[in-house]
């Protein structure tokens, strides 16, 4: 039996699940969580959102999920402007002949979708409430022991317990960090006048502030400032902080009509310094964290699981581990690519010199009257660019 085990239940665990559970080289999934995700659904100004690429929302409709089970917001424009620059970048998903770049969904609504999927998959075994303690490389696989004191055995272990993952220290797999020193400030904000779909990154005193659609004309905002800056905000009156958030936005579409709570948490990037070992593949936030600016941390993981699924099926695994050195050559580019182009992009702005500036202004208008440019640009943002293609190696 080619058995895998997952170790982490989120959003990426079970999105993973099923991915494997689509190769022909996989006959049994189990996903082990000791503290599984719970949805419940909150307050529409409460709830915490994903983006999802037009490449992700494909590949979500493959495993059969429908955009219509995710009730999610489609997004139809992109608009990119910074302070103390002269205009902006506007994108249109018709440029590359599309009516969306993706979607942003409301995490319950997308954890559910994936549980009733995973439910309807005789091939996948989640709900096991148990951590995996321990792990080590034997003849035939893995020989893994859980919390609750049983082992087990299984071909490869997948490690996706998150960017504070447990198992990565037991392996000594190492990690880089990068502590960008600013706070992320995540809200959500109903607006008095319609968004129409338009997903909107400002550059305000050098941090970005990005604003998502949500649907029943809501934006999901995450406004990254300095430490001091965060305490100063989240002290503000309820009207004296969508005052600020108004100024810093540049709101063009009506105003704030009322905010959600505010929630906060340091930004900060991470990879691991190897992704697999004979019988052993790191992926999700264990193998990367990036900087929410651009929002495709969750696409990214989807187009490693989908790559995994492939490759496992592509290289005759079990019988050859030589599939996990293909699926990271076939990860390694994309992970690299997006992971700096995030990292480069959020230091860019972050240079107060005149002369950034002007490089800065030259860099957009080149992005926004160079056809070919331009179009590589959409089809990596919506995920449809060839090299990003979940089950191309």
């Amino acid at each position: 039996m080619t058995r895998v085990v997952i170790a982490g239940g989120g959003l990426v665990g079970r999105m993973t699940a099923l991915q494997l559970a689509q190769s022909e080289a996989v006959t049994s999934v189990q996903i082990f969580d000791p503290n599984p995700v719970t949805s419940t659904e909150a307050n529409a100004l409460d709830v915490r959102s994903t983006a999802l690429s037009a490449g992700t929302l494909n590949e979500l409709v493959r495993l059969g999920i429908s955009a219509q089970q995710l009730d999610a917001q489609p997004i139809s424009g992109i608009h990119v402007s910074a302070s103390q620059h002269f205009g902006g970048i506007a994108l249109q998903a018709q440029e590359i002949n599309q009516t969306h770049f993706g979607a942003v969904v409301e995490n319950h609504k997308l954890l559910n979708a994936l549980s009733r999927q995973i439910a309807s998959e005789p091939t996948i075994q989640a709900g096991r409430v148990a951590a995996i303690s321990k792990f080590a490389v034997v003849e035939n696989g893995i020989q893994l022991e859980t919390s609750l004191g049983d082992k087990q055995e299984a071909k490869l272990l997948v490690i996706a317990d998150g960017a504070k993952s447990q198992l990565l220290k037991q392996a000594g797999i190492a990690v880089d960090n990068t502590d960008y020193q600013q706070l992320a400030l995540v809200f959500n904000v109903a607006l008095k006048k319609p968004h129409q779909g338009v997903a909107r990154e400002r550059f305000a005193d050098g941090k970005p502030l990005a604003l998502l659609p949500l649907t029943q004309q809501r934006y999901a905002a995450v406004w990254c400032v300095s430490p001091e800056r965060a305490k100063s905000l989240i002290a503000l009156s309820e009207d004296a902080f969508i005052e600020r958030f108004e100024a810093a936005a540049t709101l063009r579409f009506g105003g704030v009509a009322e905010i959600g709570k505010i929630a906060s948490f340091p930004v900060a990037a991470q990879q691991a310094q190897e992704l697999f070992r004979r019988g052993v593949a790191v992926i999700g936030n264990a193998a990367h964290t990036l900087h929410p600016v651009a929002g495709q941390g969750f696409n990214l993981c989807v187009r490693d699981g989908a790559k995994l699924a492939s490759a496992l099926e592509a290289y005759a695994w079990p019988q050859s581990y030589s599939s996990l050195t293909h699926w990271h050559q076939a990860v390694h580019q994309d992970q690299a690519l997006v992971f700096n182009a995030c990292d480069q992009l959020v230091r860019s702005f972050a240079v107060p010199s005149r002369f950034a500036s002007v490089a800065r202004s030259s860099a957009m208008l080149t992005l926004a009257s160079l056809p070919v440019l331009r179009e590589e640009f959409l089809l990596r943002a919506a995920g449809l660019h060839p090299t990003q293609q979940g089950l191309s190696l």
